[in-house]
């Protein structure tokens, strides 16, 4: 699929955190009305899970749909920030509206791969909406996080149908803003990390620690609370894609770190005695979620002309020896193994396994900084990530 960024990317950019609501048509739904609507597009081990006593109301001032803008009309809207540029969150009422920007013609790009298949398959969706799939896949994520209890900071509370096409999800949500703002990349170009590492290597120094950190948190408990969530979620069966993993989708909160963004959670249901092949893409599922939501190493390897296994190896060995929730992760993840009773051999050989597939190999390219990446890397303008 090409990418059309110049269609997406301007609007996309949008400057300052300050955006308004405004009434428009559509039908406002209460979760229990979506659920019972929507329930059948969830596979049936999921449909079980989010069989919960709904309430079947909507909070009083939210009797109409509410889409987001950057411009004040005419008449006067309801301020909010904006969280990303597709949604926006009311820090006094502490709800955020996921997917309220429709912009009709306009499409977003996804990145799906489902389980038991070895390459990803990019597609399309609409721009700053969600669909009623993405929709039950975040109460799905609720209800999945309440049942494990596994800390989760959001709570649905109803869904806005618009007349032009595509939903809204209203979150309660006490804090929106994610810890990828306190990343510290020390104001460093890609050129400057090259360098001092050309210079480590060639004198045997170091200059940069192992892997990007975040000011203001200790890197070690960001590994532990990271991994601690992502094994009892992986675990359990639950998975939140290869896009909803990135990095940004952590926020802090009174002293805890959660997970965020669900739209495309899936639970795939675990076995007590599991073969070979579903060990395989079970571990394929874990590390490429482990991979996308860990930051960077302060590292940079010179793949040109490598054959592919050589270079995997190359990569893992740099990932897992610098980046701390990498390794942390990997620890927890073999302590759980053995705590069910799983064959440990049989687990590292389905991750070799794993290993060998190109899904495996273009998430783990993005955690490694190289030249096989920088070779197919664009103008920074032209991204279509919004910090939130």
């Amino acid at each position: 699929m090409t990418l059309e960024r110049e269609k997406i990317v301007p609007h996309l950019k949008v400057t300052g955190r300050t955006a308004w609501l405004y009434p428009c048509a559509g039908t406002v739904f209460s979760v229990k009305e979506v659920v019972e609507a929507f329930c059948h597009v969830l596979a049936r081990n999921e449909q079980k899970i989010v069989e919960h006593n709904w309430v079947d109301t909507v909070p009083p001032f939210l009797e109409k749909p509410l889409f987001m803008s950057f411009e004040v009309k005419d008449s006067e809207g309801i301020p909010a920030e904006r969280s990303g540029a597709r949604s926006a969150y009311m820090k006094e009422k502490t709800m955020k509206l996921k997917g309220c920007r429709p912009k009709p013609g306009v499409e977003f790009p996804t990145w799906d791969l489902e389980f038991g298949v070895e390459n990803a398959v990019t597609g399309k969706t609409g721009f700053g909406i969600l669909s009623a799939e993405n929709i039950m896949r975040e109460i799905l994520a609720f209800c999945f996080f309440e049942k494990y209890k596994i800390g989760i900071l959001q709570n649905p509370l109803c869904v806005f149908e618009y007349a032009e096409g595509g939903y809204c999800l209203v979150l309660e949500k006490p804090k929106d803003e994610r810890t990828e703002g306190n990343l510290n990349f020390f104001g460093l170009t890609i050129r400057d990390v090259i360098y001092i590492k050309f210079l480590e290597k060639k004198f045997g120094i170091t200059v940069l620690e192992k892997d990007v950190t975040f000011e203001g948190i200790d890197q070690d408990w960001y590994a532990e609370q990271k991994s601690t969530i992502l094994i009892s979620m992986n675990f359990n069966g639950g998975f939140r894609g290869i896009l909803n993993s990135n990095l940004g989708n952590d926020i802090l909160y009174k002293d805890n770190l959660y997970i965020c963004d669900f739209d495309t959670f899936k639970v795939v249901e675990i076995p007590e005695n599991p073969s070979f092949e579903f060990l395989k893409y079970f571990s394929l599922w874990c590390f490429v979620e482990l991979f996308k939501t860990s930051p960077p190493v302060w590292d940079y390897l010179d793949l040109e002309g490598i054959p592919r296994e050589k270079a995997v190896k190359m990569l893992q060995k740099s990932f897992f020896e610098n980046s701390s929730t990498g390794k942390c992760y990997k620890e927890q993840f073999f302590v759980e193994v053995e705590k069910r009773g799983w064959d440990k051999k049989l687990m590292e050989k389905a991750l070799e396994a794993a290993a060998q597939t190109e899904v495996y190999y273009q998430i783990l390219l993005d955690s490694v900084l190289n030249s096989e990446v920088l070779k197919k890397s664009y103008n920074p303008e032209m991204g279509i990530y919004a910090l939130h």
